[in-house]
């Protein structure tokens, strides 16, 4: 449960600095790419984006969903890191979510293993 909470508060204080360091621009979904898993068919967009000193970017964001299926064209709004252009969130706070799994499984593992060892 450590673990989760250790690896959940760095992905989360990478974010945050990245949100308060970062510079906000608007990209431009140029692909999608379609991956077959268990899961089902997902889709994978591709954002072009151009930083404040003029240099084209394409990302591939790190996420992957079913609503992403016809969203070429589409505008998203985005954070990058002007020393490494790659590094690159949403504006809203959705990629903040697996942080906060993580912290939270920490959080419940860490509470259920204090339970059970009192029990004993």
């Amino acid at each position: 449960g450590f673990i989760f909470f250790v690896v959940g508060i760095h992905i989360l204080r990478k974010e945050i600095a990245l949100r308060k360091n970062g510079v906000r621009a608007t990209g431009v979904i140029v692909d999608v790419i379609r991956e077959i898993s268990e899961d089902g068919t997902l889709f994978r967009p591709v954002v072009q984006f151009t930083t404040h000193e003029g240099q084209k970017i394409v990302w591939r964001c790190s996420w992957r969903g079913t609503h992403w299926k016809n969203s070429r064209g589409e505008q998203m709004r985005i954070i990058y890191n002007p020393q490494n252009p790659q590094e690159v969130i949403r504006s809203n706070w959705s990629s903040a979510v697996p942080a906060v799994a993580f912290v939270s499984a920490g959080v419940l593992l860490c509470i259920m293993s204090l339970f059970f060892s009192l029990k004993i």
